[in-house]
């Protein structure tokens, strides 16, 4: 089979139903082209063993490389926004601080100085520690899996509402080359490039690279009356690794590096923010450098795998500019360096034993330096009549974690019928920092401040699964997730900086069937979490304060549905039914006494996603002899209205974007091309409320392009 025919039968296994489903396969060659029509199997290792998700009592998505090339995603925002119950809110544009929330739960109200994220992130395994930075460019990627719920027992103290793995292609012996070109209007382009094969063979040891690089940009989408325009960006990547694979071993070294420029987002009065005009004396400039080195390996001893994960990381981001108004008399700056070091052993069963379990150890070390300004520019105009010196507010933070964790979970079949399975994950966490700030325009007090705690956690899980027959499980779960505490780090208004960490149980009911001879998937569950000691940003005028909320709640269902029509069509839909709330608030600003009932931040009620994919020979279209495949996608997702902020003052109505696809495959090439937001829907993706303004900033625009790719 030749290139061109393995990307026909792989391109079909795309299941079209929120990047979640294993999707149709329809095989080119003339020996299987009477294979019957049925959705292909694809393994995950959400549970840290590969597995049939139809087996993992998870709410999950998956997608696959395929599908994320015959959707266009870009980066991971591109991914998760299509997933039901699931929000990436990009804060400061496309680099920079990025939130992720799942059926609710996330960092609620806006970026967290000196908090965690509520969500995991997991790439190769690696724990991803920089709360920037979470919304990497997607390039040569096998997978990415998207787990809903609390995934403490396996995953740890910062999976509290899900986790998201991205699972990037390895190493092979085979010679692969691959290079592709994307241009769209507002110059927006993207250059990839992967070089994959054997160095050579070493008794039973064969030793294999794989070389991936992507450069990706784009031109400003916001004029920008009395400066320069703003929008644009620059991403430069890379990532280099040697695997080594023997009989008794498979050894994975990875190193990575991002570079990404931009001008942040262009923030503009709420109501006219979908004009894309702006009056901006200072716009912020974003950079953001991440970078790591990681060695993954496994050791099979008999039929035990010893899994070993070692990494550093680090990350360094700067912005500065005004306070997005046309006087120059505002400084800005934000400073921020991140160092992470992180090892992870595991001890797995085989995966055919009545008795399957996996045992770990967990350490994290993290280091953070942060410094803040607010200033009044020199040689400007007065600012607010009263600083004309270059008078400033000062904040500097040294931070340290250190992190501890056992874990097991093991699942035993009761009967052929009947698995129960239990997990604990034991957490240690000391956290301490130095605080100083220094304050020329009172507004913080000037005050070096000291301070450390210690927290032990424990996340227990506990499922029961039901397998009436081979297409059917149905499955109830119990767990519980953990988000560490820390300290204010930002302009604090006092000497109290630290605040709790936050807890939840997550109760949830779920059933996966595959019907119709295979031909159909159904996933579907109901949920309901019970939330303590919520960590919330309140805006209190020119800074953010992170601050414990005592009760809130979520609950809800998915849904998703695929479906392999005929041999070249697949169809599908996904939906998802969120009800997240604060059920105790007080106080949640200087005016408003409670904020019981409050809807949570990026939260829509309701969210669902359609797509259609025609792949199949282009003479079954239009007869010109050519030995060619046509490939016609459409892909539509919804959210409800939402708010942007704690205090539910800032609504975003509900919007629907639709994106189309179509173009010719050869052997071993495509040419496609490609309609974002094809309706030019005007959508708001951020706002919040500055020194008594309401500002917000714009969705992508319609946006047009072209892609060529070629496999070698």
């Amino acid at each position: 089979m030749g290139p061109r025919d393995l990307r026909r039968s792989l391109l079909t296994t795309c299941a079209c139903v929120a990047l979640s489903m294993p999707a149709a396969a329809q095989d080119a060659t003339d020996e299987e082209a009477d294979a019957p029509t049925v959705l292909s199997p694809i393994e995950v290792t959400a549970q840290f063993r590969s597995e049939d998700p139809l087996d993992v009592p998870i709410s999950m998505d998956v997608v696959d490389r395929f599908e994320i090339e015959d959707r266009g995603q870009k980066d991971l925002s591109d991914t998760l926004n299509a997933v039901p119950n699931v929000v990436l809110q990009e804060s400061n544009g496309q680099v920079g601080f990025s939130t992720i929330t799942m059926r609710g739960i996330g960092n609620q109200g806006g970026d967290m100085a000196g908090g965690d994220q509520a969500i995991g992130m997991y790439v190769d395994g690696v724990y991803i520690g920089a709360q920037v930075g979470m919304n990497p460019p997607l390039y040569d990627v096998e997978r990415i899996e998207v787990l809903r719920g609390p995934q403490g027992t396996l995953y740890g103290r910062n999976a509290m509402g899900g986790a998201v793995n991205i699972i990037t292609a390895e190493p092979e012996p085979e010679l692969y080359l691959s290079g592709e070109a994307m241009y769209g209007s507002f110059d927006l382009y993207n250059l990839a490039a992967v070089a994959n094969g054997a160095i050579g063979t070493f008794g039973d040891t064969t030793v294999s690279a794989r070389l991936s690089a992507n450069q990706a940009g784009r031109g400003a989408t916001v004029d920008n009356s009395i400066g320069d325009d703003l929008g644009d960006y620059s991403t430069t990547s890379g990532r280099a690794q040697v695997r080594a694979a023997g009989s008794l071993y498979d050894v994975v070294l990875r190193a990575d590096y991002t570079d990404q420029d931009a001008t942040a987002y262009a923030y503009d009065d709420f109501d006219d923010a979908g004009d894309r005009d702006a009056a901006i004396a200072e716009p912020f400039e974003y950079e953001l450098q991440n970078y790591g080195l990681s060695l993954n390996g496994e050791v099979y001893i008999g039929d035990l795998t010893l899994q070993s994960i070692s990494a550093w990381r680090s990350t360094h981001t700067f912005a500065d500019g005004n306070d997005w108004n046309a006087s120059d008399s505002v400084y800005q700056s934000a400073d921020w360096d991140q160092n992470q070091l992180s090892q992870e052993f595991r001890l797995t069963s085989p995966d055919d034993v009545r008795l399957r379990w996996v045992a770990g150890v967990f350490i994290f070390h993290n280091e953070e330096e942060e410094r803040n300004v607010f200033s009044h520019r020199p040689g400007s105009s007065p600012l607010w009549g009263m600083f004309a010196n270059g008078e400033s507010e000062i904040s500097n933070s040294e931070t340290t974690t250190n992190s501890q964790a056992v874990f097991g979970d093991a699942t035993y079949g009761v009967t052929d019928w009947l698995d129960v399975t239990v997990g604990l994950r034991v957490t240690h966490d000391t956290k301490e920092t130095h605080y100083t700030h220094v304050s020329q325009m009172g507004m913080a007090p000037t005050q070096t401040l000291d301070y450390e705690f210690e927290a032990l956690d424990f996340s227990p899980k506990f499922t029961v699964m039901v397998k009436p027959n081979d297409a059917t499980r149905v499955y109830a779960t119990i767990s519980r997730g953990y988000k560490s505490g820390g300290y204010n780090r930002l302009f604090a208004p006092s000497p109290k900086l630290e605040f709790e960490s936050e807890h939840v149980w997550n109760y949830e009911l779920g059933a996966k069937l595959r019907l119709f001879d295979d031909r159909m998937e159904l996933n579907g569950a109901l949920f309901y979490t019970d939330w303590y000691d919520q960590q919330v940003t309140a805006w209190r005028g020119m800074y953010n304060e992170i601050a414990n909320v005592p009760h809130s709640e979520s609950y809800g269902a998915e849904v998703d549905v695929a479906a392999r029509v005929t041999d070249t069509v697949t169809l599908g839909g996904a939906f998802g039914w969120t009800e997240a709330t604060f059920l105790d608030f007080p106080n949640p600003s200087a005016t408003i006494a409670s904020g019981d009932g409050f809807r949570q931040p990026n939260a829509p009620r309701f969210t669902y996603a359609l797509s259609a994919q025609y792949l199949g020979p282009l003479d079954d279209i239009v007869p010109i002899g050519s030995d060619v495949d046509l490939l016609m996608r459409a892909d539509y997702t919804y959210r409800s209205s939402t708010y942007y902020d704690i205090t539910n003052q800032l609504e975003e109505p509900g919007y629907g974007l639709l994106n189309l696809r179509a173009g010719v495959l050869g052997d071993g090439w495509r040419v496609e091309g490609f309609i974002k937001n094809a309706t030019d829907e005007e959508y708001r993706v951020q706002a919040t409320e500055y020194n008594g303004m309401d500002l917000a900033v714009a969705g992508d625009p319609r946006t047009f392009g072209l892609r060529v790719k070629v496999d070698l």
